[in-house]
């Protein structure tokens, strides 16, 4: 459109020249914006803690923990350190990376890309999904020995340093 390959929307709004389209462009990229952070950082985080006791902790709930304890304990990191958003991503990467991974080997390893859909929307001890006590052994030994490589790991590039 302009003789060359433009990477992002605001170099093409910027080179439309219109100042009513620029404002437009400006008013759209903020508000999807705030809807896809609003999404991820506050809709997921609260369904997923309403999830671990649906019967007591409603979504309202939830979200209002979640929004608190993660202001709470960023502001302080942020004021104290420059670098304290990398540290929360590294921090927050490094949790959730062996999660997804235990996800991801117990699809296409374990139930070999064969989910029971029925068994996803039910409580019962004769359900595929069904652990002991909530909790799925397997898994949470395996996050145990990712943790112990992660700090194994740590303990390594600290001693190069």
């Amino acid at each position: 459109m302009f003789g060359e390959a433009i990477m992002t929307p605001f170099a093409i709004v910027e080179r439309i020249g219109n100042p009513w389209v620029v404002a437009l462009g400006s008013i759209t990229f903020i508000v999807a914006t705030m809807g896809i952070n609003i999404v991820a950082n506050f809709v997921s985080p609260a369904y997923d803690i309403s999830n671990l006791y649906p019967e007591k902790i409603d979504f309202r709930w939830a979200g209002s923990s979640h929004r608190s304890c993660r202001l709470d304990g960023m502001s302080v990191d942020f004021r104290l350190k420059p670098a304290g958003h990398h540290h929360f991503v590294s921090i927050f990467g490094a949790a959730l990376g062996p999660m997804f991974g235990i996800i991801v080997a117990d699809y296409y390893l374990v139930k070999r890309q064969h989910v029971i859909l029925e068994d996803l929307y039910t409580m019962s001890p004769n359900g595929s999904l069904y652990f002991a006590g909530g909790w799925n052994r397997a898994a949470l030994i395996a996050l145990a020995g990712c943790r112990l490589r992660f700090d194994r790991a740590v303990a390594v590039w600290r001693l190069r340093r």
